[in-house]
């Protein structure tokens, strides 16, 4: 009497098999190629999802902790490049400003404030140009496409609008200038 054949194992049985046997000689060999010992871990679950995804592809006629090996260099040298990339990305970020005074806020809300009130005082036509150029930074051409007008109108009422600002500004500017006369 013959024994009873002895089942083949499904992919996941092998995988588990693989990563019992071999995740030690993974894990080392990441710390090898210059994974942090903090992210050796998630590496070592990275490799084993190559794995898992070319399982098929693997020649039994080779070494299966070459194959490894060469699976772990390739997520090891990712996750280089990867922290190199962000290392310069972070380089090239702007310092930040710090945080405005107390003084500078309340100027800033004083400025917006007299923006908005100017701009209630224009006419539909130019207070839309004055936003779109002056506040948004879109171009004489960019706005008369937009707004359905020639480029031609749309330089006239930033004119006109530009000119009633400068207006405001100076009106405003003489108002604190006696207001500071005032209270000296």
């Amino acid at each position: 009497m013959r024994p009873p054949p002895t089942p083949t194992p499904t992919p996941q049985q092998e995988l588990a098999a693989l990563y019992n046997e071999h995740a030690d000689f993974v894990w080392r060999s990441l710390l090898r190629l210059g994974a942090s010992p903090d992210v050796a871990e998630d590496l070592l679950h990275e490799v084993f999802l190559v794995v898992r995804r070319r399982q098929g592809d693997f020649d039994r006629e080779r070494s299966i902790r070459a194959w490894l090996y060469g699976i772990a260099r390739g997520i090891a040298a990712n996750y280089r490049r990867g922290r190199s990339r962000a290392a310069e990305r972070l380089r090239n970020v702007a310092t930040p400003s710090p945080p405005p005074t107390p003084e500078e806020g309340l100027d800033r809300r004083k400025a917006a404030a007299f923006v908005a009130d100017f701009l209630a005082e224009l006419d539909e036509p130019r207070r839309r140009v004055f936003e779109l150029i002056d506040i948004e930074g879109l171009s004489g051409p960019e706005v008369g496409a937009l707004l359905g007008i020639p480029v031609m109108k749309v330089h006239t009422l930033r004119r006109s609008a530009r000119r009633r600002f400068e207006a405001a500004l100076e009106k405003r500017r003489q108002g604190e200038a006696s207001n500071r006369r005032e209270t000296a």
